[in-house]
């Protein structure tokens, strides 16, 4: 009995000390964390940018050059342009790729469910990883660095300070698109640019019915959608109170209502949005903080410089765009059934033709350290 545990043992050493089997260096794969869809100049062939990341040496010193390299290769299609990028790197693993920038010109000549066919079907693509467009090149957006920074994790990055803007649309990954995309709905992607030779977000590409729209949303419309879906985690709102500059810091998310009501062959939206925040700056020195109709003049600012923003914005997205981009069908498919079942096709045609009104509240909690001061100085 004792032979056989240490047989047992042994062979269970033998196995662990063994290692993996099928392994291989970092340095003989190359790992993706970015791509971008192009087309080839004069053809018709899809061009890849494929942003790869360089391991560190085996010193472990990564200073000696840059942190990652661009593989630029076409095909008639997106995997045989994949396919193609075997003829001159090692092989290529997408297990940790973050974005997709799609040009704007593919998505001219393509649907968006056809550019992405082959990334959704890959079971090794990430369905979590951003997807933007862009009117810039992707080789100059993709060779466009601080520092060394790989521009594919800056531009993921930039998401994430949807918390200090509100011009930044929430992420959209590939799993959201593909879903959008099933479901017929209209929605909008980031925009890139490259301003002084720096990454940036812009505004935003409208798709429909799988296609790209004609009509962009710019960084202004991209905050005042935010408004109305109450995507918004934080960011400042400008306006003027007795002609002077006042700014509203936003310290928590917003909260939007949406009721919707069907009668007369006509659907009728009611939102209300609310948000917290403080006089982040205000350039009118006679206001006295401590009296009650300052907050109120400065709230009311506030709620007048949104509600006008909504509704020029709702009156482009009627009129210019004629396309559901808010996302007022969910609360349609909820809230009326019937109607959605019967006209679901018709939707962006009832959408245009439907009676939207927006009321907003803003409460100021914080005035910052102006109300402070003059206590002080009164005091004395």
């Amino acid at each position: 009995m004792r032979k056989i545990k240490c047989l047992c043992s042994l062979l269970i050493m033998a196995i662990l000390l063994a290692g993996c089997w099928d392994s291989r260096s970092i340095e003989d794969i190359s790992l993706v964390i970015g791509v971008g869809i192009d087309l080839e100049e004069d053809s018709d062939n899809i061009a890849l940018g494929h942003q790869i990341i360089v391991p560190p040496s085996n010193g472990g010193d990564s200073s000696q050059g840059s942190p990652f390299k661009n593989i630029y290769t076409s095909g008639k299609t997106v995997h045989s342009a994949i396919r193609n990028l075997a003829l001159r790197d090692d092989p290529v693993y997408s297990d940790h790729q973050r974005i997709l920038l799609i040009h704007n010109k593919v998505l001219q000549k393509y649907r968006l469910d056809e550019v992405i066919n082959q990334l959704v079907k890959d079971d090794k693509t990430r369905r979590s990883l951003y997807v933007f467009t862009t009117d810039e090149s992707i080789k100059k957006i993709f060779s466009t660095t601080d520092r060394d920074e790989i521009p594919s994790n800056q531009l993921y990055s930039l998401i994430e300070n949807r918390s200090r803007s509100t011009k930044i649309l929430p992420s959209v990954s590939l799993g959201k698109v593909s879903s959008n995309l099933q479901k017929k709905v209209s929605f909008v992607l980031q925009n890139v640019e490259v301003i002084n030779n720096q990454i940036a977000l812009a505004g935003g590409a409208i798709i429909s019915d799988g296609k790209i729209m004609n009509q962009e949303l710019s960084v202004d419309d991209i905050a005042t959608l935010n408004w109305l879906t109450g995507r918004i985690e934080g960011g400042v709102i400008s306006t003027e109170e007795d002609s002077m500059p006042l700014a509203f810091e936003i310290l928590d998310d917003v909260k939007v209502k949406v009721k919707s009501e069907y009668k007369n062959d006509r659907i009728y939206f009611t939102v209300h949005s609310e948000t917290e925040g403080r006089i982040s700056e205000d350039w009118n020195e006679e206001g006295d903080s401590f009296k009650e109709a300052y907050s109120v003049n400065r709230e009311r600012a506030v709620e007048e410089e949104i509600k006008n923003r909504v509704v020029d914005f709702i009156r482009k997205l009627q009129t210019e765009i004629q396309a559901d981009v808010i996302g007022f069908s969910e609360y349609v498919k909820v809230q009326q059934p019937d109607f959605w079942k019967e006209h679901k096709e018709e939707w962006n045609r009832y959408f245009s033709e439907s009676d939207i009104s927006f009321s907003v509240s803003v409460t100021a909690e914080d005035f910052g350290t102006k109300g402070s001061i003059k206590k002080r100085m009164s005091d004395k």
